[in-house]
């Protein structure tokens, strides 16, 4: 699965110059993400609202080529650069550490930018990048309770797209050994897997999508796990269905088959 975004964009200064007061310290907080001290706690001290370069690009400040504010942008509204993080404990007192991939199937990287003939050209270093990051935000602001919101993407390809992500993302931070980060994005990605099923889509076809583990394709796990499942209770195929979504690898090494589970073993070929 890959996300479009392109790799290089041109800025005009006649394009970038109003945007920089806009993105000035003074700039009002409409999300509540500046303002003082507000987000001045999520990690060591550092510049705000810097330039992204030299000559040309001296005059563009990181909010005009960046999103500033909100939950999945590397910096806060006053152009600070949000404290990265893999547990909350590396965050302040009153933060919290949040996977941007809870927000968005696709987050901005860092930007490379450099005077072209008098503008300020900048480009993605990798489409997508921040995707697996994580940082810190205050609390108050952005509480854990509106963390993985499902209902911003719309059935179809966007959900899909977001639950892939998820997936990937959960994968990768506990190979890094990042397990609180892996445990949270997994638990949004049970729900997003929920949602899809909610969506219309077969549920056989979002488990397989999940984990087609042995087979040879989808279509094969999908005819596999609709013989299987064509009699199994809705209650049992969501706990299936809930514990695949949040580890994958559980479906192909037959962890989530408990107790010789036959479903499972029509699946997968588990003997439990």
């Amino acid at each position: 699965m890959a996300w479009s975004i392109p790799f290089w964009s041109v800025l005009s200064w006649a394009v970038v110059a109003p945007l920089v007061v806009a993105c000035s310290a003074a700039a009002p907080a409409a999300d509540g993400d500046s303002g003082g001290s507000s987000e001045s706690g999520g990690g060591p001290a550092q510049s705000c609202g810097a330039p992204v370069g030299v000559d040309a690009c001296a005059a563009v400040s990181v909010c005009d080529v960046y999103t500033c504010g909100g939950k999945a942008s590397i910096y806060n509204h006053e152009g600070c650069p949000r404290q990265d993080c893999a547990l909350d404990a590396e965050c302040d007192a009153g933060w919290r550490c949040y996977p941007l991939v809870l927000d968005t199937a696709c987050a901005t990287g860092k930007l490379r930018c450099a005077d072209a003939a008098g503008e300020c050209s900048c480009g993605e270093v990798e489409s997508c990048s921040a995707n697996r990051r994580a940082h810190c935000l205050p609390e108050s602001f952005y509480p854990a309770s509106d963390d993985c919101d499902v209902a911003q993407f719309p059935c179809g390809s966007e959900i899909g797209d977001w639950h892939d992500a998820l997936l990937a993302t959960a994968t990768a931070h506990a190979a890094a050994g990042a397990t609180e980060l892996a445990d949270e994005v997994a638990g949004c990605s049970a729900r997003a897997a929920q949602a899809r099923v909610s969506c219309g889509e077969p549920r056989c076809a979002v488990l397989c999508a999940i984990a087609p583990c042995g087979h040879a394709d989808l279509a094969s796990c999908t005819a596999a796990c609709d013989g299987a499942t064509s009699a199994l209770a809705p209650t049992r195929f969501d706990t299936l269905l809930d514990a695949v979504a949040r580890d994958a690898a559980s479906a192909c090494n037959c962890s989530a088959c408990a107790d010789g589970d036959e479903v499972c073993m029509e699946i997968w070929s588990c003997a439990g």
